[in-house]
């Protein structure tokens, strides 16, 4: 649990950060933009679930080259974890008594 003091300077640095990345994704999206065309949002809801599916199960990718294909989902797949760590980092840091399945094998595996 974080103390007071530090939950504030956690918040100015998410402020910070979520400034920076909508300048920079602004930009990039300002970028994109100018293209020729517009912007395809038909099917938006089954194209995030199509993405997401892609992402978790790495597509076809071991079909073609199988050695690089496993360092390839060693890396995706380390990304992920490293999203989840500091995800439920967040969560138990902002959170009082939050403890993502604590006191359990899979909780300790997981610290």
């Amino acid at each position: 649990m974080l103390s007071p003091i530090e939950k504030i300077l956690f918040g100015l640095l998410v402020a910070v950060c979520l400034t920076a990345t909508y300048n920079t994704f602004g930009q990039m999206g300002r970028i994109i933009m100018r293209g020729q065309g517009e912007l395809n949002l038909k099917d938006l809801p089954q194209r995030i679930i199509k993405g997401l599916v892609a992402l978790f199960t790495q597509g076809r990718m071991i079909r073609h080259r199988k050695i690089s294909s496993l360092f390839h989902y060693g890396v995706a797949y380390g990304f992920i974890f490293y999203l989840l760590v500091n995800l439920v980092d967040v969560l138990e840091g902002l959170i009082p008594n939050f403890h993502l399945l604590d006191g359990n094998i899979i909780g300790n595996l997981f610290r």
